[in-house]
């Protein structure tokens, strides 16, 4: 049954309280070395990524460079890439 105009979709409303929010809260409390979570995550996904652990080494890049775009694939002559799939049995 469509609403009526003017009638909310989400008659409870927004929600109070959000995962991102939530984390965000998380991230800004200091612990008793002084240190925001936020703080000690960076430091351990630092030390991670100079232990060869490719994961961190790229959560680290992309933090501080952002992420690199994904180059479009092109063909030799720099249209688009024809792909075609060749049966064996013809």
């Amino acid at each position: 049954m469509p609403w009526q105009k003017g009638q909310s979709g989400n008659p409870a409303g927004r929600v109070k309280h959000s995962v991102r929010g939530e984390i965000r809260r998380l991230a800004a409390h200091r612990g008793m070395d002084r240190k925001t979570y936020a703080q000690r995550l960076a430091a351990e996904f630092w030390l991670m990524a100079f232990t060869n652990n490719l994961d961190a080494m790229k959560t680290v890049l992309e933090q501080v460079d952002g992420k690199l775009p994904t180059p479009p694939i092109e063909g030799p002559a720099g249209d688009g890439l024809r792909i075609e799939i060749v049966n064996g049995d013809s």
